[in-house]
This record gives C-alpha cells, sequence and structure tokens, in this order.
C-alpha cells in the first residue's frame, strides 16, 4: 500500500467490487493526469470558477479510489476558491500537484502502467 493510495479505502468504497476498482483507476489516469497544470492553466486565465470546478472533481474522484489526502487537499483549493481566496488556494497548488503525482505513480504501479493515459 502507497501512503499516497489506499487501495484497501477505495475497494471498500467500491463495495468490494475489484473489477470497478480497477475501471476507476483506468479512468483517474486517463483523465486527471494533468488536473494540477488544467487547474494552475484556468487560474493564470483569470478563471477561478474552472479552476474551483477542476478542484472539486478531483475532490470526489481521488477520494473514490482511496488517494484521502489527494481529496483533501482538493477540496481545501475548492473551498478557498470559492471563497475567493485564490492566492491561499495558488499557494496550495504545489503540494497539490505533489500529492497528485504521487497518487499518479501509485496507480501505474497497481496497475503496472508507466503512462499517464495508458491502460493496462
Amino acid at each position: 500500500m502507497s501512503p499516497a493510495l489506499d487501495l484497501a479505502d477505495g475497494l471498500r468504497r467500491c463495495f468490494g467490487k475489484r473489477a470497478l476498482l480497477h475501471r476507476l483507476l483506468d479512468r483517474f489516469l486517463a483523465t486527471q493526469h494533468d488536473m494540477p497544470e488544467r487547474m494552475e492553466a484556468a487560474l493564470a486565465a483569470g478563471d477561478v470558477a474552472r479552476a474551483a470546478d477542476d478542484a472539486h472533481r478531483m475532490v470526489s474522484n481521488a477520494g473514490t479510489i482511496g488517494a484521502t489526502e489527494l481529496s483533501r487537499l482538493s477540496a481545501l483549493v475548492d473551498e478557498l476558491l470559492r471563497d475567493g481566496q485564490v492566492g491561499q488556494a495558488a499557494a496550495l497548488l504545489p503540494r497539490l500537484r505533489q500529492s497528485h503525482a504521487a497518487v499518479c505513480e501509485a496507480v501505474r504501479a497497481a496497475h503496472g502502467t508507466t503512462n499517464p493515459g495508458e491502460h493496462p
């Protein structure tokens, strides 16, 4: 088990259905592999709402697969952005990016893949 990804928790959240968890892990890599960069680009473009929406999506996507720290950080960024505290949210993005990278690495290791969008 990786500190970034608790597969037992993810399996519990998937009601013990391994095939469902594997589909969600695949989907995470396919759709979330560049989410921190998309959030940063949205903020750079002044689109705070899009960045908040991206953070909100990461909360549930990360939480469902057992990436609780990434989910927690994403929830905090989402809340800060929705409260208009853009600077504070932006200051958390390096930690979010680091947590996200660790989760992606753990997901790839669990599946034996090496590329972000690659499916086993």
